[in-house]
Order: C-alpha cells, then sequence, then structure tokens
C-alpha cells in the first residue's frame, strides 16, 4: 500500500513539470512566430480552382480573402479593397 502512495507522489510532480514545460514551449513559439503567423494571415489569399483564373492589379489589397475560380475568372481592378474573410 505504501509502494503505491510513494510511486503515486513521485510521478505527479513529474507530470507537472512536464506539462509546464510544455506549455512554456508552446507560449514561447507563439512568441516567436506571432509576426510571421500575422504576416501570413493578413496578405495571403485562398485560390479555389485554377490560379490562372484569378487576376489581381497590384494596387489591390486583397488581405486573407478566399476565390473560388472553379466557375469562372475573376479579376480585381486597381485599388479595390477587399476585406478580411471575403469571398469573391
Amino acid at each position: 500500500m505504501f509502494e503505491a502512495l510513494k510511486v503515486g507522489l513521485v510521478k505527479m510532480p513529474t507530470a507537472l513539470l512536464v506539462l509546464r514545460a510544455r506549455n512554456l514551449y508552446r507560449r514561447a513559439l507563439r512568441w516567436l512566430f506571432r509576426d510571421v503567423v500575422n504576416d501570413v494571415w493578413q496578405n495571403c489569399y485562398l485560390v479555389f480552382g485554377p490560379l490562372d483564373r484569378l487576376r489581381i492589379q497590384p494596387t489591390a489589397v486583397v488581405s486573407n480573402a478566399q476565390f473560388n475560380t472553379i466557375s469562372g475568372s475573376i479579376t480585381i481592378e486597381e485599388h479595390a479593397f477587399g476585406d478580411i474573410m471575403s469571398c469573391y
């Protein structure tokens, strides 16, 4: 009976240390890569279908938009602005 208690007491602090170390590791990774993730999240867009059917002018801003080109072509003209999570 006492052997089981000793094993339980030894494993518990080790498990807590592992959980805390894992949590600290994840927080450090989030902090290190938050600028990269934010840049990708705000400046990349998704295209469903052929990419050659999508034409975006260089002055257009399409931050994190989704484009469906399966049924036809999409043209984004000059100085157009697409909000985050816009679907075209």
